[in-house]
Protein backbone atom coordinates (compact mmCIF):
# COMPACT_ATOMS: atom_id res chain seq x y z
CA UNK A 1 0.00 0.00 0.00
CA UNK A 2 1.08 3.32 -0.75
CA UNK A 3 -0.53 6.74 1.30
CA UNK A 4 -2.90 8.73 -0.62
CA UNK A 5 -2.19 12.15 -1.49
CA UNK A 6 -4.50 14.87 -0.91
CA UNK A 7 -4.45 18.79 -1.58
CA UNK A 8 -3.54 21.68 0.76
CA UNK A 9 -5.05 24.80 -0.61
CA UNK A 10 -4.74 28.08 1.10
CA UNK A 11 -5.87 31.96 0.49
CA UNK A 12 -6.39 35.07 2.21
CA UNK A 13 -9.64 37.39 2.82
CA UNK A 14 -8.28 39.87 0.63
CA UNK A 15 -5.36 39.73 -1.40
CA UNK A 16 -3.84 43.16 -0.57
CA UNK A 17 -4.12 42.61 3.01
CA UNK A 18 -1.37 39.93 3.24
CA UNK A 19 0.02 36.64 1.30
CA UNK A 20 -0.07 32.88 2.55
CA UNK A 21 2.55 29.73 2.16
CA UNK A 22 2.34 25.83 2.62
CA UNK A 23 -0.26 24.69 0.24
CA UNK A 24 0.34 22.20 -2.38
CA UNK A 25 -0.03 18.26 -2.41
CA UNK A 26 0.34 15.96 0.59
CA UNK A 27 0.86 12.38 1.62
CA UNK A 28 -1.85 11.09 3.59
CA UNK A 29 -0.86 12.21 7.50
CA UNK A 30 1.40 14.28 6.18
CA UNK A 31 2.75 17.47 8.35
CA UNK A 32 1.85 20.54 6.96
CA UNK A 33 3.07 24.00 8.48
CA UNK A 34 1.31 27.16 6.96
CA UNK A 35 2.11 30.65 7.18
CA UNK A 36 -0.09 33.73 6.93
CA UNK A 37 1.96 37.41 6.29
CA UNK A 38 0.23 40.36 6.47
CA UNK A 39 1.37 43.41 4.05
CA UNK A 40 2.22 47.04 5.68
CA UNK A 41 -0.39 48.60 7.18
CA UNK A 42 -2.41 45.20 8.42
CA UNK A 43 -2.22 42.37 10.56
CA UNK A 44 -3.14 38.71 10.81
CA UNK A 45 -6.32 37.88 12.67
CA UNK A 46 -7.12 33.86 12.25
CA UNK A 47 -7.97 31.14 10.21
CA UNK A 48 -11.11 30.45 8.71
CA UNK A 49 -11.71 27.60 11.07
CA UNK A 50 -10.98 30.17 14.18
CA UNK A 51 -7.06 29.16 14.78
CA UNK A 52 -5.03 32.05 15.61
CA UNK A 53 -1.77 30.01 15.54
CA UNK A 54 0.65 31.85 13.10
CA UNK A 55 2.66 29.66 12.05
CA UNK A 56 0.27 26.72 12.17
CA UNK A 57 1.09 23.07 11.19
CA UNK A 58 -2.02 20.45 10.45
CA UNK A 59 -1.64 17.13 9.59
CA UNK A 60 -3.36 16.00 6.81
CA UNK A 61 -6.15 13.37 5.98
CA UNK A 62 -8.01 14.75 3.14
CA UNK A 63 -8.13 17.91 1.12
CA UNK A 64 -8.01 20.72 3.07
CA UNK A 65 -8.32 24.71 2.29
CA UNK A 66 -7.25 27.40 4.89
CA UNK A 67 -8.44 31.41 4.44
CA UNK A 68 -6.22 33.48 6.27
CA UNK A 69 -7.94 36.46 8.21
CA UNK A 70 -6.11 39.78 7.77
CA UNK A 71 -7.78 43.37 9.40
CA UNK A 72 -6.08 47.09 9.28
CA UNK A 73 -4.04 47.81 12.04
CA UNK A 74 -5.26 50.66 13.79
CA UNK A 75 -3.27 54.16 14.56
CA UNK A 76 -2.96 56.92 16.31
CA UNK A 77 -4.20 60.73 15.08
CA UNK A 78 -3.26 63.19 17.54
CA UNK A 79 -3.75 67.09 17.35
CA UNK A 80 -2.42 70.11 20.20
CA UNK A 81 -1.76 73.73 20.09
CA UNK A 82 0.76 75.78 20.34
CA UNK A 83 -0.89 77.61 23.21
CA UNK A 84 -3.91 76.62 25.08
CA UNK A 85 -4.80 79.97 25.28
CA UNK A 86 -4.64 80.95 21.41
CA UNK A 87 -7.73 78.29 20.43
CA UNK A 88 -8.11 74.58 20.04
CA UNK A 89 -8.32 71.66 17.42
CA UNK A 90 -10.86 68.66 17.18
CA UNK A 91 -10.58 65.50 15.16
CA UNK A 92 -8.07 63.57 17.63
CA UNK A 93 -8.35 59.68 17.82
CA UNK A 94 -7.56 56.27 16.93
CA UNK A 95 -8.92 54.92 13.46
CA UNK A 96 -7.51 51.90 10.64
CA UNK A 97 -4.95 52.22 8.70
CA UNK A 98 -5.48 54.03 5.14
CA UNK A 99 -8.85 55.60 6.89
CA UNK A 100 -9.51 59.12 5.80
CA UNK A 101 -10.42 61.64 8.82
CA UNK A 102 -11.02 65.40 9.13
CA UNK A 103 -8.73 68.02 11.68
CA UNK A 104 -9.89 71.88 12.37
CA UNK A 105 -8.45 74.17 14.46
CA UNK A 106 -10.58 77.60 16.21
CA UNK A 107 -9.00 80.05 17.24
CA UNK A 108 -10.17 81.89 20.53
CA UNK A 109 -10.86 85.67 20.39
CA UNK A 110 -7.96 87.68 19.51
CA UNK A 111 -6.13 85.14 17.55
CA UNK A 112 -6.02 83.13 14.09
CA UNK A 113 -5.32 80.27 12.80
CA UNK A 114 -1.50 80.42 10.62
CA UNK A 115 -0.90 76.58 9.81
CA UNK A 116 -0.40 73.11 10.90
CA UNK A 117 3.27 72.08 12.01
CA UNK A 118 3.77 70.54 9.37
CA UNK A 119 3.60 73.74 7.43
CA UNK A 120 -0.09 73.14 6.00
CA UNK A 121 -2.20 75.80 5.95
CA UNK A 122 -5.69 74.12 5.13
CA UNK A 123 -8.33 74.33 8.04
CA UNK A 124 -10.24 72.15 8.13
CA UNK A 125 -7.94 68.97 6.17
CA UNK A 126 -8.54 65.61 5.46
CA UNK A 127 -5.73 63.33 6.58
CA UNK A 128 -5.30 59.87 5.69
CA UNK A 129 -3.62 57.93 8.25
CA UNK A 130 -0.97 55.21 7.48
CA UNK A 131 0.99 55.24 10.93
CA UNK A 132 0.47 57.09 14.23
CA UNK A 133 0.46 60.69 13.46
CA UNK A 134 0.58 64.49 15.36
CA UNK A 135 -0.57 67.79 14.04
CA UNK A 136 0.05 71.17 16.27
CA UNK A 137 -1.94 73.62 15.16
CA UNK A 138 -0.48 77.19 15.36
CA UNK A 139 -2.30 80.52 16.16
CA UNK A 140 -1.00 84.17 16.05
CA UNK A 141 -2.40 87.08 17.75
CA UNK A 142 -5.11 89.23 15.47
CA UNK A 143 -3.31 92.58 14.56
CA UNK A 144 -5.66 95.75 15.74
CA UNK A 145 -5.55 99.54 14.51
CA UNK A 146 -5.87 102.20 17.16
CA UNK A 147 -7.23 105.63 15.51
CA UNK A 148 -7.32 108.88 17.69
CA UNK A 149 -8.80 112.20 17.28
CA UNK A 150 -10.00 115.14 19.22
CA UNK A 151 -13.56 116.90 19.51
CA UNK A 152 -11.95 120.10 18.12
CA UNK A 153 -8.59 120.27 16.57
CA UNK A 154 -8.61 123.98 18.12
CA UNK A 155 -8.64 122.97 21.22
CA UNK A 156 -5.89 120.32 21.28
CA UNK A 157 -3.71 117.16 20.06
CA UNK A 158 -3.34 113.61 20.61
CA UNK A 159 -0.94 111.39 20.48
CA UNK A 160 -0.96 109.38 16.99
CA UNK A 161 -2.55 105.90 17.10
CA UNK A 162 -1.24 102.53 15.34
CA UNK A 163 -1.10 98.55 15.10
CA UNK A 164 -0.60 96.70 17.95
CA UNK A 165 -1.16 93.05 18.79
CA UNK A 166 -4.07 91.72 20.80
CA UNK A 167 -3.49 92.12 24.21
CA UNK A 168 -0.52 94.60 23.67
CA UNK A 169 -0.44 97.58 25.91
CA UNK A 170 -1.18 101.15 24.31
CA UNK A 171 -0.67 104.58 25.27
CA UNK A 172 -2.78 107.65 24.08
CA UNK A 173 -1.92 111.39 25.58
CA UNK A 174 -4.15 114.34 25.25
CA UNK A 175 -2.71 117.93 25.16
CA UNK A 176 -4.82 121.02 25.30
CA UNK A 177 -3.35 124.09 23.66
CA UNK A 178 -6.34 126.37 24.08
CA UNK A 179 -6.22 128.88 27.03
CA UNK A 180 -9.04 128.24 29.61
CA UNK A 181 -10.21 125.04 28.36
CA UNK A 182 -9.12 121.68 29.64
CA UNK A 183 -9.26 117.72 28.72
CA UNK A 184 -12.67 116.05 30.20
CA UNK A 185 -12.16 112.71 28.87
CA UNK A 186 -11.88 110.33 26.25
CA UNK A 187 -14.82 108.94 23.95
CA UNK A 188 -15.25 106.19 25.49
CA UNK A 189 -15.93 107.59 29.34
CA UNK A 190 -12.14 107.13 30.62
CA UNK A 191 -10.37 110.33 32.17
CA UNK A 192 -7.42 109.21 32.69
CA UNK A 193 -4.88 111.26 30.85
CA UNK A 194 -2.35 109.63 29.84
CA UNK A 195 -4.13 106.79 29.13
CA UNK A 196 -2.56 103.11 28.75
CA UNK A 197 -4.99 100.16 27.84
CA UNK A 198 -4.79 96.59 26.31
CA UNK A 199 -6.09 96.45 22.78
CA UNK A 200 -8.39 93.98 22.29
CA UNK A 201 -10.46 95.29 18.84
CA UNK A 202 -10.19 97.38 16.32
CA UNK A 203 -9.97 101.38 18.53
CA UNK A 204 -11.06 104.88 17.67
CA UNK A 205 -10.87 107.26 20.68
CA UNK A 206 -11.18 110.65 20.02
CA UNK A 207 -9.87 113.36 23.11
CA UNK A 208 -12.86 115.47 24.40
CA UNK A 209 -12.05 119.08 25.36
CA UNK A 210 -14.15 121.49 27.28
CA UNK A 211 -13.79 125.13 27.97
CA UNK A 212 -12.60 125.36 32.07
CA UNK A 213 -15.67 125.64 34.42
CA UNK A 214 -15.02 127.11 38.24
CA UNK A 215 -16.75 126.89 41.34
CA UNK A 216 -18.28 129.91 43.14
CA UNK A 217 -18.70 129.64 47.01
CA UNK A 218 -20.07 131.91 49.18
CA UNK A 219 -19.88 132.43 52.79
CA UNK A 220 -20.75 135.20 55.40
CA UNK A 221 -18.64 136.69 58.44
CA UNK A 222 -20.87 135.84 61.14
CA UNK A 223 -23.67 133.36 61.23
CA UNK A 224 -26.99 135.15 61.92
CA UNK A 225 -25.95 138.52 60.07
CA UNK A 226 -27.37 137.55 56.77
CA UNK A 227 -26.81 135.36 54.03
CA UNK A 228 -25.63 135.19 50.83
CA UNK A 229 -27.28 133.47 47.82
CA UNK A 230 -25.78 132.80 44.11
CA UNK A 231 -23.25 130.56 44.02
CA UNK A 232 -22.58 127.41 41.97
CA UNK A 233 -20.08 126.44 38.77
CA UNK A 234 -19.87 128.40 35.95
CA UNK A 235 -17.76 128.38 32.98
CA UNK A 236 -14.80 130.62 32.29
CA UNK A 237 -15.76 134.43 31.77
CA UNK A 238 -19.54 133.57 32.35
CA UNK A 239 -20.58 135.99 34.13
CA UNK A 240 -22.29 135.59 38.09
CA UNK A 241 -24.52 137.43 40.26
CA UNK A 242 -24.31 137.11 43.51
CA UNK A 243 -26.61 138.46 46.61
CA UNK A 244 -25.85 139.25 50.14
CA UNK A 245 -29.22 139.81 52.61
CA UNK A 246 -28.82 140.88 55.97
CA UNK A 247 -30.96 139.86 59.13
CA UNK A 248 -33.09 142.12 60.97
CA UNK A 249 -30.50 144.32 63.03
CA UNK A 250 -27.42 143.96 60.32
CA UNK A 251 -26.65 145.23 57.27
CA UNK A 252 -23.96 144.29 54.49
CA UNK A 253 -21.02 146.29 53.87
CA UNK A 254 -18.94 144.67 51.34
CA UNK A 255 -17.88 140.97 49.86
CA UNK A 256 -14.28 139.68 50.93
CA UNK A 257 -13.03 141.47 47.77
CA UNK A 258 -13.29 145.18 48.89
CA UNK A 259 -16.56 145.17 46.56
CA UNK A 260 -19.06 146.64 48.18
CA UNK A 261 -22.37 146.22 45.11
CA UNK A 262 -24.91 144.24 46.11
CA UNK A 263 -25.98 142.54 43.91
CA UNK A 264 -22.66 142.18 43.10
CA UNK A 265 -22.26 140.65 39.09
CA UNK A 266 -18.73 138.97 38.64
CA UNK A 267 -16.65 137.41 36.03
CA UNK A 268 -15.39 133.87 36.34
CA UNK A 269 -12.54 133.16 36.01
CA UNK A 270 -11.16 131.32 38.79
CA UNK A 271 -12.42 128.98 41.83
CA UNK A 272 -13.84 132.04 44.07
CA UNK A 273 -14.61 132.04 47.61
CA UNK A 274 -16.38 135.31 48.37
CA UNK A 275 -17.26 135.93 51.99
CA UNK A 276 -20.24 138.84 52.74
CA UNK A 277 -19.37 140.83 55.67
CA UNK A 278 -22.45 142.14 57.96
CA UNK A 279 -22.23 143.62 60.70
CA UNK A 280 -24.55 145.02 63.41
CA UNK A 281 -26.84 147.91 62.72
CA UNK A 282 -26.30 151.28 64.83
CA UNK A 283 -28.81 153.65 65.79
CA UNK A 284 -26.61 157.03 66.82
CA UNK A 285 -28.40 158.85 69.88
CA UNK A 286 -28.95 162.67 70.38
CA UNK A 287 -28.45 162.99 74.06
CA UNK A 288 -30.11 166.41 74.16
CA UNK A 289 -29.95 170.08 72.14
CA UNK A 290 -29.74 173.28 74.48
CA UNK A 291 -29.16 176.75 73.98
CA UNK A 292 -26.00 178.49 74.88
CA UNK A 293 -24.77 181.57 74.30
CA UNK A 294 -27.59 182.52 71.77
CA UNK A 295 -27.59 179.26 69.90
CA UNK A 296 -28.28 175.64 70.21
CA UNK A 297 -25.61 173.66 70.96
CA UNK A 298 -25.95 169.61 70.07
CA UNK A 299 -24.77 166.76 72.01
CA UNK A 300 -24.71 163.52 71.14
CA UNK A 301 -23.54 160.08 73.00
CA UNK A 302 -20.49 158.34 70.94
CA UNK A 303 -21.35 154.63 70.14
CA UNK A 304 -19.02 152.38 71.64
CA UNK A 305 -18.51 150.59 68.07
CA UNK A 306 -14.98 150.76 66.06
CA UNK A 307 -17.01 150.44 62.85
CA UNK A 308 -18.17 154.38 63.45
CA UNK A 309 -16.12 156.33 61.10
CA UNK A 310 -18.68 159.44 61.44
CA UNK A 311 -21.24 161.21 62.30
CA UNK A 312 -23.66 163.68 60.16
CA UNK A 313 -26.10 166.30 61.85
CA UNK A 314 -29.12 167.00 60.10
CA UNK A 315 -31.39 170.10 60.76
CA UNK A 316 -35.43 170.40 59.67
CA UNK A 317 -35.32 172.95 57.14
CA UNK A 318 -38.16 175.36 56.31
CA UNK A 319 -40.44 172.49 54.59
CA UNK A 320 -41.39 170.11 57.26
CA UNK A 321 -40.29 166.80 57.50
CA UNK A 322 -37.29 167.49 55.01
CA UNK A 323 -33.85 167.69 56.79
CA UNK A 324 -30.81 169.37 55.43
CA UNK A 325 -27.36 168.28 56.29
CA UNK A 326 -25.40 171.09 58.68
CA UNK A 327 -22.30 169.16 59.70
CA UNK A 328 -20.44 166.28 59.38
CA UNK A 329 -17.97 164.80 62.44
CA UNK A 330 -15.06 162.69 62.20
CA UNK A 331 -15.54 159.52 65.45
CA UNK A 332 -13.02 161.40 67.31
CA UNK A 333 -14.32 164.68 67.08
CA UNK A 334 -16.02 166.25 70.04
CA UNK A 335 -19.32 165.25 70.25
CA UNK A 336 -21.00 168.53 71.18
CA UNK A 337 -21.38 171.46 68.44
CA UNK A 338 -22.61 174.87 68.39
CA UNK A 339 -24.94 175.18 65.32
CA UNK A 340 -23.75 178.90 65.28
CA UNK A 341 -26.32 179.95 62.24
CA UNK A 342 -29.83 179.12 64.48
CA UNK A 343 -31.75 181.61 66.08
CA UNK A 344 -33.08 179.96 69.25
CA UNK A 345 -34.53 183.48 70.03
CA UNK A 346 -37.01 183.21 67.36
CA UNK A 347 -38.05 179.35 67.18
CA UNK A 348 -37.59 175.69 67.60
CA UNK A 349 -35.52 173.45 65.84
CA UNK A 350 -35.29 169.77 65.34
CA UNK A 351 -32.26 168.08 64.76
CA UNK A 352 -31.35 164.34 63.91
CA UNK A 353 -28.17 162.50 63.73
CA UNK A 354 -26.75 159.49 61.37
CA UNK A 355 -23.90 157.13 62.14
CA UNK A 356 -21.71 156.46 58.71
CA UNK A 357 -19.80 152.83 59.13
CA UNK A 358 -16.06 152.71 58.06
CA UNK A 359 -17.24 151.32 54.83
CA UNK A 360 -19.62 154.33 53.87
CA UNK A 361 -23.45 152.77 55.14
CA UNK A 362 -25.19 155.82 56.30
CA UNK A 363 -27.32 154.63 59.76
CA UNK A 364 -31.22 155.39 59.66
CA UNK A 365 -31.41 158.84 61.43
CA UNK A 366 -31.51 158.75 65.69
CA UNK A 367 -34.82 159.55 67.50
CA UNK A 368 -35.42 163.22 66.50
CA UNK A 369 -34.97 166.15 69.29
CA UNK A 370 -36.74 169.44 69.32
CA UNK A 371 -35.65 172.34 71.07
CA UNK A 372 -38.37 174.22 73.64
CA UNK A 373 -38.97 177.89 72.57
CA UNK A 374 -39.81 179.88 74.99
CA UNK A 375 -42.05 183.16 75.05
CA UNK A 376 -42.99 185.95 77.68
CA UNK A 377 -46.01 187.95 78.00
CA UNK A 378 -46.90 190.21 80.85
CA UNK A 379 -50.03 189.35 83.23
CA UNK A 380 -51.98 191.01 85.92
CA UNK A 381 -50.46 192.76 88.81
CA UNK A 382 -46.70 192.80 87.49
CA UNK A 383 -47.17 188.81 86.87
CA UNK A 384 -45.10 187.18 84.03
CA UNK A 385 -46.57 184.59 81.72
CA UNK A 386 -44.51 182.05 80.51
CA UNK A 387 -45.34 179.73 77.64
CA UNK A 388 -43.31 177.11 75.54
CA UNK A 389 -43.11 174.15 72.85
CA UNK A 390 -42.08 170.58 74.36
CA UNK A 391 -39.21 169.15 74.25
CA UNK A 392 -39.27 166.50 72.28
CA UNK A 393 -36.35 162.91 72.04
CA UNK A 394 -35.40 162.47 75.59
CA UNK A 395 -37.06 161.11 78.60
CA UNK A 396 -37.49 163.88 81.58
CA UNK A 397 -40.24 164.02 84.11
CA UNK A 398 -39.43 167.44 85.50
CA UNK A 399 -39.26 171.06 83.98
CA UNK A 400 -37.34 173.96 85.78
CA UNK A 401 -37.99 177.47 85.95
CA UNK A 402 -35.43 179.81 85.92
CA UNK A 403 -35.17 183.81 86.44
CA UNK A 404 -32.88 186.93 86.84
CA UNK A 405 -32.43 190.41 86.85
CA UNK A 406 -29.89 190.23 84.21
CA UNK A 407 -28.74 186.89 81.66
CA UNK A 408 -25.89 186.41 84.20
CA UNK A 409 -27.45 185.93 87.38
CA UNK A 410 -30.71 183.60 86.55
CA UNK A 411 -31.26 180.65 89.45
CA UNK A 412 -34.01 178.31 89.74
CA UNK A 413 -37.16 179.51 91.42
CA UNK A 414 -39.46 176.44 90.73
CA UNK A 415 -40.74 173.03 89.16
CA UNK A 416 -43.24 171.48 87.65
CA UNK A 417 -43.95 167.93 86.57
CA UNK A 418 -43.39 167.36 82.46
CA UNK A 419 -45.91 166.16 80.56
CA UNK A 420 -48.26 168.57 79.21
CA UNK A 421 -47.34 171.49 81.10
CA UNK A 422 -45.87 174.01 78.66
CA UNK A 423 -47.53 177.00 81.15
CA UNK A 424 -46.18 179.06 84.03
CA UNK A 425 -47.32 182.22 85.33
CA UNK A 426 -44.69 184.15 88.05
CA UNK A 427 -46.57 185.55 90.75
CA UNK A 428 -43.63 187.07 92.65
CA UNK A 429 -41.42 188.70 89.60
CA UNK A 430 -39.44 191.54 90.96
CA UNK A 431 -39.82 194.89 89.65
CA UNK A 432 -37.60 196.15 86.43
CA UNK A 433 -35.66 193.87 83.48
CA UNK A 434 -36.52 190.01 84.22
CA UNK A 435 -35.02 187.20 81.91
CA UNK A 436 -36.54 183.62 82.42
CA UNK A 437 -35.34 180.41 80.84
CA UNK A 438 -37.25 176.93 80.94
CA UNK A 439 -34.86 173.44 81.78
CA UNK A 440 -35.73 170.03 81.69
CA UNK A 441 -33.97 167.67 83.30
CA UNK A 442 -32.97 164.77 81.62
CA UNK A 443 -33.33 161.42 83.20
CA UNK A 444 -29.48 160.55 81.42
CA UNK A 445 -26.91 162.68 81.78
CA UNK A 446 -24.78 163.57 78.58
CA UNK A 447 -20.95 163.81 79.11
CA UNK A 448 -19.03 164.34 75.73
CA UNK A 449 -16.27 166.46 78.14
CA UNK A 450 -15.60 166.26 81.40
CA UNK A 451 -18.08 168.74 82.08
CA UNK A 452 -21.66 166.73 82.22
CA UNK A 453 -24.79 168.08 80.80
CA UNK A 454 -27.76 167.03 82.59
CA UNK A 455 -30.46 170.13 81.85
CA UNK A 456 -31.65 171.02 78.24
CA UNK A 457 -32.72 174.54 78.78
CA UNK A 458 -34.55 176.64 76.57
CA UNK A 459 -33.63 180.30 74.88
CA UNK A 460 -33.88 183.35 77.21
CA UNK A 461 -37.12 185.15 77.11
CA UNK A 462 -36.82 188.93 78.59
CA UNK A 463 -39.38 191.79 79.59
CA UNK A 464 -36.18 193.96 78.84
CA UNK A 465 -36.01 194.20 74.69
CA UNK A 466 -32.89 196.63 75.42
CA UNK A 467 -31.37 193.60 76.52
CA UNK A 468 -32.11 191.04 73.70
CA UNK A 469 -29.66 190.09 72.02
CA UNK A 470 -30.37 191.88 68.33
CA UNK A 471 -29.73 189.44 65.42
CA UNK A 472 -29.64 191.95 62.53
CA UNK A 473 -29.20 191.70 58.76
CA UNK A 474 -25.98 192.89 57.58
CA UNK A 475 -25.80 195.98 55.38
CA UNK A 476 -24.77 195.15 51.87
CA UNK A 477 -21.49 196.37 50.54
CA UNK A 478 -19.47 195.62 53.90
CA UNK A 479 -18.62 192.02 52.90
CA UNK A 480 -16.39 192.37 49.91
CA UNK A 481 -14.82 188.90 48.12
CA UNK A 482 -11.35 189.61 46.34
CA UNK A 483 -10.22 185.94 45.37
CA UNK A 484 -9.82 184.00 48.09
CA UNK A 485 -9.44 187.06 50.57
CA UNK A 486 -13.32 188.01 52.49
CA UNK A 487 -13.21 191.71 53.91
CA UNK A 488 -15.19 192.73 56.78
CA UNK A 489 -15.94 196.63 57.11
CA UNK A 490 -18.09 198.65 59.26
CA UNK A 491 -17.25 196.60 62.60
CA UNK A 492 -17.26 198.11 66.50
CA UNK A 493 -15.28 195.41 67.83
CA UNK A 494 -17.36 192.49 67.02
CA UNK A 495 -15.92 188.99 66.24
CA UNK A 496 -16.13 187.60 63.07
CA UNK A 497 -15.83 183.42 62.44
CA UNK A 498 -16.04 181.80 59.23
CA UNK A 499 -17.45 178.18 58.75
CA UNK A 500 -17.63 175.52 56.22
CA UNK A 501 -21.47 174.49 55.31
CA UNK A 502 -21.21 171.58 58.15
CA UNK A 503 -20.69 174.30 60.30
CA UNK A 504 -16.89 173.29 61.22
CA UNK A 505 -15.09 176.70 62.39
CA UNK A 506 -12.35 177.65 59.84
CA UNK A 507 -11.27 181.01 60.89
CA UNK A 508 -12.16 183.37 63.87
CA UNK A 509 -10.94 187.25 63.76
CA UNK A 510 -11.94 190.06 66.48
CA UNK A 511 -11.84 193.74 65.36
CA UNK A 512 -9.14 195.72 67.31
CA UNK A 513 -10.45 198.56 66.78
CA UNK A 514 -9.65 199.47 63.14
CA UNK A 515 -13.30 198.49 61.63
CA UNK A 516 -12.08 195.89 59.43
CA UNK A 517 -11.30 192.58 59.34
CA UNK A 518 -9.51 190.50 56.63
CA UNK A 519 -10.19 186.70 56.50
CA UNK A 520 -8.26 183.76 54.00
CA UNK A 521 -10.56 180.98 52.55
CA UNK A 522 -8.87 177.93 52.31
CA UNK A 523 -10.39 177.01 48.65
CA UNK A 524 -13.04 177.98 46.85
CA UNK A 525 -16.20 176.81 47.61
CA UNK A 526 -19.41 178.20 49.35
CA UNK A 527 -18.74 179.23 53.35
CA UNK A 528 -20.64 180.72 56.30
CA UNK A 529 -19.64 183.98 57.36
CA UNK A 530 -20.97 185.29 61.05
CA UNK A 531 -20.52 188.86 62.27
CA UNK A 532 -21.26 188.92 66.14
CA UNK A 533 -24.56 190.58 66.32
CA UNK A 534 -25.47 189.96 62.49
CA UNK A 535 -27.37 186.77 61.11
CA UNK A 536 -25.08 184.77 59.12
CA UNK A 537 -24.04 185.52 55.36
CA UNK A 538 -23.48 183.02 52.69
CA UNK A 539 -20.35 183.87 50.74
CA UNK A 540 -18.93 182.39 47.86
CA UNK A 541 -15.27 181.95 46.66
CA UNK A 542 -14.72 181.32 42.98
CA UNK A 543 -11.16 181.30 42.33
Amino acid sequence: FAPNVYSLSTAVNDTLHGSTTGDGDYNYLSNVQLTASANYGYHFTQWNDGNVNNPRTVTLTQDTAFTAQFAPNAYSLSTAMDDTLHGNVGGAGDYNYLSQHTINATANYGYHFTQWSDGDTNNPRTVTLTQDTAFTALFAPNVYSLSTAVNDTLLGTVSAGGVYEYLDSATVEAQCTAAHYHFVSWSNGVRDNPYTFTMRQDTLLTAVFAIDTHRVQLAVSEEGFGHAEGDGLFTYGMPCTVTATAEAGYHFVQWSNGERDNPLTLTVVQDTLLTAQFIADVTPDICMVSVQEEHNVVVWNKANDTNIASYSLYRESNTAGDYDLVAHFSYDSLSLWTDTTSRPMTRSYRYRLTATDRYGYESEPSTIHKTMHLTISQGIGGRWNLVWTEYWGADYTTYVIYRGTSPTDIEQIDELPAGGNTTYTDEHAPGGAVYYQVGVVMSNECSPTAKAYAISRSNMATNNTVGVPAVREMEPGRITVLGQTLVVEGLHGETVRLYDLLGRLLHTEHDGGSGRVVLQAPSTGTYLLHVEGYKARKVVVLH
